[in-house]
């Protein structure tokens, strides 16, 4: 029907917290969960636990990942972006990362991410609030 569907990931367990992967061939590039964020947390994204995101990617390949996450408290929000475990330095829009949630309705980070070279990676994000 010309609808393009993205595999996502609908997380109703105890809320994001601590050092999280995502896994991109299990889960998709779309991320919800339903759940209060349960701590500040850092984010890694990879293919799984045995294949790094890296290794699909050339030079020049783009990838775009959005996490919704549920917020009832303003401590408790994304401190990094990793790529296969390493922190990524984020372009944000507006010029800085957040430095807390927004202690209501659903935070939101849109990432897109380009592979320069070698495990290096161009990213910019946004981050919005829905409620």
């Amino acid at each position: 029907n010309g609808a393009l569907i993205e595999n996502g990931f609908y997380d109703s367990g105890g809320g994001l917290t601590g050092n999280y992967n995502h896994d991109l061939a299990t889960y998709g590039n779309v991320h919800y969960s339903g759940s209060n964020a349960a701590g500040a947390f850092t984010y890694n994204l990879r293919i799984n636990s045995s294949v790094p995101l890296n290794s699909v990617m050339t030079a020049g390949d783009t990838i775009s990942f959005t996490l919704m996450h549920e917020s009832n408290n303003t401590s408790y929000y994304m401190t990094a972006f990793k790529i296969d475990g390493t922190t990524q330095s984020v372009k944000y829009a507006g010029g800085s990362a957040p430095s807390a949630a927004t202690g209501s309705g659903i935070d939101v980070y849109s990432f897109s991410i380009v592979k320069l070279s070698d495990a290096t990676f161009k990213v910019f994000g946004t981050f919005t609030n829905h409620a």
